[in-house]
């Protein structure tokens, strides 16, 4: 999939806005339940400084899972990191291949902020001695830099995997599409070393994949996404 782009017309770029608004509205109202320690969420395990937390949907075999987690590194350093697509591969254990497939004009936020806003492929490893076999993903994605209540810097990145990422991407060879519902992460800057990330998933890997190892699988992903920016950065 190397060197994939997409040529959307100006008409084609000003229908996604909407999409991207509401990814955008969404993750940030679902790091907002987080941190308020809202009931519908409830905790997996604390170990390793990683708090997991999950939250389960009506009629959906799809949970929600978050990891929230402080490090000692600053939040401007983790975001430029994850706002460095080429070395996504170099240091991300589950992520194989991650592209910028389309980089579109910046949107205004709901609340008078900029958003950087993207389509991107990406493809990951396969786990747990192939258990679970690599999948590829197209999402929209939103990135933003903001100040919260308390004056805080944080920086947000958000997605989700649009209905017709088939037409807009062929699945690779060897691969299964997943479909991510809208995830994300959010790092908010303590102070000028310490910053809090909050991580939350949630996937349809497809394929035939039993519950228990799908859990597995995201649960490795937010542990290992931590270890990971800390080897990379610190």
């Amino acid at each position: 999939m190397a060197g994939v782009t997409l040529s959307l017309s100006e008409e084609e770029l000003q229908a996604l806005v909407p999409k991207f608004t509401a990814i955008r509205d969404d993750f940030v109202s679902i790091v907002d339940e987080i941190a308020s320690g809202s009931n519908s969420w409830t905790k997996i395990s604390e170990s390793g400084g990683v708090l997991l937390k999950k939250r389960s949907y009506a009629n959906s075999a799809f949970e929600q899972f978050a990891s929230v987690s402080t490090v000692d590194i600053p939040a401007a350093k983790i975001y430029e990191l994850l706002e460095d697509f080429a070395t996504r591969s170099q240091w991300d254990a589950v992520v194989s291949y991650y592209s910028e497939l389309a980089h579109l004009p910046d949107i205004d936020t709901s609340d008078g902020g900029k958003m950087h806003v993207g389509i991107m492929y990406s493809q990951t490893n396969a786990m747990f001695g192939g258990m679970i076999s690599g999948r590829d993903f197209v999402d929209f994605r939103t990135a933003e830099e903001a100040t919260d209540s308390q004056g805080r810097a944080v920086y947000r990145i958000g997605w989700a995997s649009p209905e017709n990422g088939e037409e807009l991407v062929p699945t690779a060879k060897g691969y299964t599409r997943g479909f991510n519902f809208t995830g994300g992460i959010s790092i908010t800057a303590i102070n000028e070393k310490q910053s809090q990330i909050t991580y939350t998933i949630r996937s349809d890997p497809r394929g035939s994949l039993s519950a228990w190892l799908v859990n597995k699988g995201v649960t490795f992903n937010l542990t290992s996404f931590i270890a990971s920016v800390k080897k990379r950065l610190s």
